[in-house]
């Protein structure tokens, strides 16, 4: 970019190169759902609702303990959560399979039918993270190390169409 006389300070370098990361967290979650899952457990509670984990950036599974295995609740429409409320039997102790669900709302997600009782870690919730911002203090990147000259590239690229120059590298990081 020097070339047309633009200069970027380091801060700029880094929000570009920040956006690049969050980018390329977006590609690979996309190719490999799994590379940056993360679980938790926590109790259940005789409450339809809970919130997520505080760095959720996208649920993968929901699922409950029940006799020392874990079964995975279905993701249903929040519109349909009405139908699955009330379940023919008591919720952990004697519920079919197929009838525990999840629905997700705004910041919080609700498992249907509630709980009779809690459960003390009885809940585990697998979901991608959000991956912690890089700075020049903290320089810790989570992302495959076949990737970081994808980093360096795409943050370049980024400063480049901000003042309207042509991309460079472009067939190496497309490959």
């Amino acid at each position: 970019a020097e070339a047309s006389g633009a200069t970027f300070t380091e801060d700029e370098m880094d929000q570009f190169i920040q956006r690049e990361y969050e980018y390329l967290q977006t590609v690979i979650s996309n190719t490999d759902e799994d590379y940056f899952a993360k679980s938790v457990t926590g109790n259940i509670k005789i409450t339809e609702q809970y919130g997520f984990p505080s760095d959720c950036f996208k649920i993968i599974a929901i699922e409950v303990l029940k006799d020392n295995r874990w079964i995975p609740a279905t993701l249903i429409p929040y519109g349909d959560r009405e139908q699955y409320k009330e379940g023919a039997t008591a919720f952990i102790g004697y519920w079919p399979y197929g009838r525990l669900s999840y629905y997700v709302l705004h910041n919080c997600f609700g498992i249907l039918p509630v709980a009779k009782a809690p459960v003390t870690n009885g809940l585990k919730i697998t979901y991608i993270p959000v991956l912690p911002v890089l700075s020049t203090n903290n320089i810790v990147i989570q992302i495959p190390e076949l990737y970081h000259e994808l980093l360096e590239i795409g943050g370049v690229n980024r400063a480049r169409r901000s003042i309207k120059e042509p991309p460079i590298d472009q067939d190496m990081y497309n490959s």
